[in-house]
């Protein structure tokens, strides 16, 4: 067995220990099971663990199975009846806590928010005295907060907390918590107390930065070749390709969506470079990380607006000119009542009144597109010539105008010339 040294390879062999956390326990029945023939864990863990677990004062029950190996043991009766006879402690008055992240620094009543550091084991033991009065003993923690039974409170008086054999004396808040804080503690900014560690963000949708930034092409390099190594490792797990991008790539959009894993630090890393620069301004973020690919974003936001626009735009003219031409027809049809009643009585066929109708209003709108149409290349050719804009119309448009012009007059005349072909032709020549 290899002796480690540094506290980081230290901290990683706790944190896979399959006991890491088994202080947490306390209060809980547990129930060891274990066949003496398994080859493939051995069955000396679980006969420790018991033994450690007993020494501790743990409600535990170890049943070792002989002649059996890693295998279902088939005796979940006993467990059944085992658990139906002892029960969880659902308010101690004794807590502890081992954890390896902030994330399970938590048992009943205790919980730790911010830790000296996160590579090191967190440890807790916290114990109700007498009312009123808490001992709390631990090992990398910066800040945690009680939520102590209302039996161990004296009401809403202050409790004196004993914290590492020192007294301190805090209020109690309405919802019933005390909470205390060493002096370097705090939740609002980024440090060490804080967990950030890969398995927090391989947990949560994230992306991978690599550094561009670098003067040194080798750097640049190296960032790139450290980004798809982690990505083939995860690919490799995952069966799936995590998202990339480089710093330059990266929208505020895709920093709110997502954790970023930073290959690079401020001196290749544009983003690291963001951040470093932020936390020794110690001032509110006064300034915006902006890219060509967020550049890029806010164009195509303002495009997609352009183009409702311009459809909207235009469909409400259409609508509006609809309404004009169905009203100026309806003026002619009542103008020529008499005329059509002429028409009728020489022989012409309803079907005739229907089409002159019709041209006439389609000839009006298209008469119309054509003005707008010029009146628009005009526009185009003005903004041409008076900025480096480019301003053209293409000559399908032109032709696609004159057809929904046309299209516009027959659906707006259609009502008007319906009215007049069905007009009684001997009523129609009785109006003056």
């Amino acid at each position: 067995m290899s002796v480690t040294t540094t506290l980081p390879e230290r901290y990683a062999q706790e944190a896979q220990s399959w006991f890491a956390e088994a202080e947490s326990l306390l209060n809980l029945p547990i129930y060891i099971q274990h066949g003496d023939a398994d080859q493939t864990v051995n069955v000396d863990n679980s006969r420790h663990a018991a033994r450690l677990l007993q020494r501790w004062g743990y409600d535990v029950r170890y049943r070792e199975h002989p002649g059996r190996g890693h295998e279902d043991l088939n005796n979940r009766d006993e467990i059944v009846e085992w658990f139906l006879a002892h029960r969880r402690v659902s308010s101690p008055l004794h807590v502890r806590v081992r954890a390896t992240d902030l994330d399970g620094a938590a048992a009943y009543w205790v919980r730790v928010t911010a830790l000296d550091s996160t590579i090191a084991v967190t440890r807790v033991d916290a114990e109700v005295i007498q009312p009123g009065e808490i001992r709390v003993d631990t090992q990398n923690v910066a800040a945690f907060t009680l939520s102590p039974p209302a039996a161990s409170r004296n009401g809403a008086q202050p409790v004196r907390v004993v914290w590492n054999g020192t007294e301190h004396v805090a209020p109690v808040s309405a919802n019933g918590t005390v909470s205390l804080d060493s002096a370097h503690a705090t939740s609002l900014e980024k440090h060490p107390g804080l967990s950030g560690g890969l398995s927090s963000l391989i947990t949560t949708p994230f992306a991978i930065v690599i550094g561009t930034a670098s003067a040194d092409p080798v750097m640049n390099r190296r960032c790139k070749e450290k980004a798809e190594g982690f990505a083939a490792t995860w690919e490799a797990w995952q069966h799936q390709r995590p998202r990339i991008f480089t710093d330059e790539q990266l929208t505020p959009q895709d920093e709110q969506r997502y954790s970023l894993l930073l290959i690079g630090g401020a001196d290749a890393n544009l983003v690291s470079q963001y951040l470093l620069l932020y936390s020794m301004s110690g001032q509110p973020d006064d300034f915006v990380f902006e890219t060509s690919e967020s550049a890029l974003a806010s164009w195509q936001g303002i495009r997609r607006f352009l183009i409702i626009a311009g459809m909207m735009l235009p469909a409400i003219g259409l609508i509006v000119g609809a309404i004009v031409i169905m009203n100026i027809m309806l003026v002619a049809v009542a103008e020529r009542t008499r005329e059509i009643g002429i028409r009728k009585s020489i022989g012409a066929k309803r079907r005739d009144i229907l089409a002159q109708f019709l041209v006439e209003s389609a000839t009006l709108s298209i008469v119309g597109a054509m003005l707008g149409v010029g009146l628009g290349v005009a526009l185009s050719q003005a903004v041409a010539f008076v900025s480096p804009l480019p301003a053209t119309v293409a000559p399908w448009s032109v032709a696609l105008a004159v057809i929904i012009g046309a299209g516009v007059g027959i659906i707006a005349g259609a009502y008007p010339a319906s009215r007049a072909s069905r007009l009684d032709p001997i009523y129609a020549m009785r109006q003056e």
